[in-house]
């Protein structure tokens, strides 16, 4: 997924789901946690933060949260559709399905509608791993082709003139590359 991981970006998509991006990355400057769910709460409209479950989580980065995925109404009222959603890329993803913990995030904001949990990661599984690390997850699976789909749920989004040009500019890069 590409996504430069500085928090609470936010971002709308063409297909009315609005994104807000929480992850934490060493190397940059990243905000305190009290500010990440300052701003989840701010994103989903819920008003009610459980301040004193704050200082339990006195050294949190994000808690597991990467990104916050809505479907708003057009009014400003709580309870839309969301994901909190766990973003992984490295060897270690398995351990994350779990992540971000929604009962940890239930006793810092009082969500007026059931938060669902979601995981997103830049790999392609077969059928049968896709649907076991779905169903391990718990919510929403976004796999290299979801991500590629754009929401959609199709990979071939190309037009017919960008592909033929992709495929020609590939072609040498292709045939040079060494064969074991």
């Amino acid at each position: 997924m590409l996504w430069r991981p500085s928090a609470t970006k936010q971002r709308r998509s063409y297909l009315g789901w609005e994104t807000l991006r929480t992850g934490w990355a060493s190397g940059i400057n990243n905000p305190a946690f009290i500010d990440i769910v300052d701003s989840v709460s701010k994103k989903l409209n819920e008003e009610w933060k459980n301040t004193d479950a704050l200082d339990v989580f006195d050294t949190a980065k994000e808690e597991g949260l990467d990104l916050v995925i809505q479907r708003p109404f057009s009014d400003t009222r709580p309870g839309s559709a969301f994901f909190l959603i766990q973003c992984a890329s490295g060897d270690n993803w398995k351990d994350k399905l779990k992540t971000p913990d929604l009962e940890v995030w239930t006793s810092l904001v009082v969500f007026s509608s059931k938060p669902r949990r979601g995981f997103c990661f830049p790999l392609v599984l077969d059928e049968k791993n896709f649907k076991k690390y779905c169903t391990k997850c718990g919510g929403i699976f976004v796999d290299r082709c979801r991500l590629l789909s754009g929401g959609t749920g199709f990979t071939n989004q190309l037009s017919g003139k960008l592909g033929s040009d992709l495929a020609k500019w590939l072609a040498p890069r292709i045939r040079s590359l060494p064969v074991a």
